[in-house]
């Protein structure tokens, strides 16, 4: 058995990687590893080197829905960029894993879950999906996440490193305290300078942050980092962006959060059927008359055409944001009383996946 350790290790530094004896878990990397995207030639050894080496801790703060506390920005992501404002996604079909949830429960990472189930949310409600969208597009294209990279490999182990990582950085990172410490803070009424906001952010950083808007609405930063050595356990150095980045005017809004949003999902089709029959038409006494008012997906269409977004829906009346709107097509002041007291509706907004 020792000789086929001594072996291994000797396979190992041919390669030009350090293994820890006797320990599983991602390989040791050399003090002197080189920066990530500063390199002037091709480094072999990518399990202690990131060649898409810019990486980007990308935070959101959403506010239509909102997710997440109302006193702290939310996860994005964590992506790996070509050092060049170009990047690569989804790069391992084989390891595109859902069960984000249970693969980090199984390498010992309950606290990390924890921690994601109140600061890395959905806009839909499902975290899962969104956990597993970012690690197959992004996760998955950091090279030292490779199998290969682990001695004593656990199954989906390299998961987990990503969510922690990805966690570890974001508690680093607290935008709205920054942002608050400098007399910025959520407002339905003022208006900053972007100049000022990337300043304040830039300077605790360490470097130039990018900001991203929907319209004149503030909701994304990024920050940039190059790696030396792994994502595992290499240092991460505040780096400018790899090229130009965000789309924002010269004034931004910062608006606050409405709450959060637990019980907060799309309307299914279910649902759209339950409005077309409770709602739309109470006075009509039976199914067979009330059935055939509007289809779901007309009772879809003139909600988002009353409001200008997605509809949500909650089944706690306490949770109620927005009245019913009684000028729609259908709703006597009957109707609304009715609706009222089965359920509630808060206006909603698309925030796409990146």
């Amino acid at each position: 058995m020792a000789l086929l350790h001594n072996l291994a290790s000797l396979l190992l530094l041919a390669t030009g990687i350090t293994a820890s004896p006797f320990v599983a878990g991602p390989q040791s990397c050399p003090a002197d590893s080189p920066l990530s995207c500063h390199n002037q030639t091709v480094v072999e050894n990518t399990c202690c080197f990131i060649p898409a080496g810019q990486l980007l801790q990308t935070q959101f703060w959403d506010t239509a829905p909102a997710t997440g506390p109302e006193d702290s920005w939310t996860i994005h992501g964590l992506w790996p960029d070509n050092c060049d404002g170009t990047y690569p996604a989804q790069c391992d079909s084989s390891r595109a894993y859902t069960g984000i949830d249970d693969i980090l429960g199984a390498n010992g990472a309950s606290d990390t879950l924890d921690y994601m189930k109140q600061y890395w949310k959905d806009y839909k409600g499902d975290d899962e999906t969104f956990w597993e969208h970012e690690w197959g597009k992004h996760g998955t294209c950091i090279s030292t996440l490779d199998p290969k990279c682990y001695s004593g490999y656990k199954s989906k182990q390299e998961a987990a490193d990503f969510f922690k990582k990805t966690v570890e950085l974001f508690k680093t990172l607290p935008t709205y305290k920054w942002l608050s410490d400098a007399g910025i803070t959520p407002s339905t009424s003022k208006t900053y300078a972007l100049d000022k906001i990337q300043g304040v952010l830039s300077k605790q950083h360490g470097a130039k942050v990018t900001l991203g808007c929907k319209g004149k609405v503030l909701n994304e930063v990024w920050y940039h980092f190059n790696v030396q050595g792994s994502l595992q356990g290499g240092k991460f150095v505040a780096s400018e962006p790899d090229g130009a980045k965000g789309k924002c005017p010269s004034t931004v809004q910062y608006k606050p959060k409405s709450g959060g949003t637990t019980n907060l999902h799309l309307l299914t089709e279910t649902e759209l059927s339950q409005l077309q029959t409770q709602i739309l038409r109470p006075d009509l006494t039976t199914m067979e008359e009330r059935q055939p008012v509007y289809s779901p997906q007309e009772i879809g269409a003139m909600l988002v055409d009353f409001y200008g977004f997605l509809t949500a829906l909650h089944y706690d009346v306490a949770d109620l944001k927005v009245p019913p709107p009684e000028g729609w097509p259908g709703f006597t002041p009957e109707a609304s009383a009715h609706f009222r007291s089965s359920f509630a509706i808060q206006v909603s907004a698309p925030s796409a996946l990146s």
